[in-house]
């Protein structure tokens, strides 16, 4: 079966339902703008080197004009019945594009047999529709990919060392100032056994205007396809630009809307104002004695309702 997907901002809707749904699907295509199909280009990229998708063929992306309305459903028509003429299924994931495309898309597929979808994120959720746009049943989803693939569909590369060269391993002792905060994070996260991985000391890379931007994430964790970032910070000298830093790196358009954000400090001397500003950028705290809770915290950015589900 193939599967259109129109590309939005977020990459993860676009990929969720290959995780969700191992092979049922062996041919994956992406309806794109002139300025998505960077991010067609990288899901492309995941999905070649996804070791539990690399069997599926990645057509070459649909290029749409994203409000142009009857363009959309022209196109995203014609390849329905290209692929129809040929014996095969198709489904459309309607989750990303503009308003515009998910309407082309809709008109394309009324009157036929084939499955729509929706992902919904926020509620963890698959939402399959009838072609008339009747809703048929929601699946919870339930995924469990490494931080790797994650940040692989965001269109980073991924290191343990700052060289970037896959030879190299990670050094696990102590060598910087935070180190045996991070490593005290690390160990706690894992040891819950609340997520599907855990990192620490995690390089990443990705080509910007003005040249590759590197960055370094002090701790990561995934669970169902969602990651949280723990900045660790020693010593007492606290800013306000350490929120901004970690802002920065979890942004929306860095590692996807429902990026958790924590800040682990070793001490508790925090000012008022400090904790008011973390509270502003939705970012939670942890210091003191309450690092050994740091794995409810962390588990609370990605599952706030649900509380710990194992």
């Amino acid at each position: 079966m193939l599967l259109i997907s129109l590309v939005g901002e977020q990459p993860i809707p676009n990929v969720l339902p290959f995780w969700q749904y191992p092979g049922r699907y062996h041919l994956a295509q992406f309806a794109a703008t002139e300025r998505t199909l960077p991010i067609a280009q990288a899901l492309a990229t995941t999905i070649a080197e996804d070791p539990a998708l690399g069997n599926m063929e990645v057509l070459p992306p649909l290029v749409l004009d994203a409000y142009d309305l009857q363009g959309c459903r022209r196109h995203i028509a014609k390849t329905i019945s290209e692929v129809e003429n040929r014996g095969e299924a198709i489904a459309i994931n309607l989750t990303g594009g503009t308003k515009i495309m998910v309407m082309g898309a809709m008109l394309a597929a009324f009157g036929t047999t084939m499955p729509l979808m929706y992902i919904s994120t926020e509620c963890s959720e698959i939402i399959h529709y009838h072609s008339d746009g009747t809703e048929k049943f929601r699946d919870p989803f339930q995924v469990s990919v490494s931080i790797e693939q994650y940040l692989k569909a965001h269109g980073f590369e991924v290191s343990n060392n700052s060289a970037f060269n896959p030879h190299l391993g990670q050094y696990q002792g102590v060598d910087k100032i935070g180190d045996t905060l991070e490593l005290r994070v690390e160990r706690l996260l894992k040891e819950s056994g609340y997520f599907d991985d855990v990192r620490r000391g995690v390089h990443i890379r990705r080509q910007g205007k003005q040249g590759p931007v590197v960055n370094e994430l002090d701790v990561v964790a995934i669970k169902n396809g969602v990651l949280a970032i723990c900045s660790c910070k020693s010593g007492k000298n606290v800013t306000k630009e350490m929120i901004y830093e970690l802002d920065s790196l979890s942004s929306r358009e860095n590692m996807g809307i429902y990026c958790g954000k924590v800040m682990c400090f070793d001490h508790a001397e925090l000012t008022s104002g400090f904790k008011a500003r973390t509270q502003v950028e939705g970012v939670k705290l942890v210091y003191g004695e309450k690092i050994n809770v740091i794995a409810d915290v962390m588990l609370s950015t990605i599952e706030p309702a649900a509380g710990r589900s194992g």
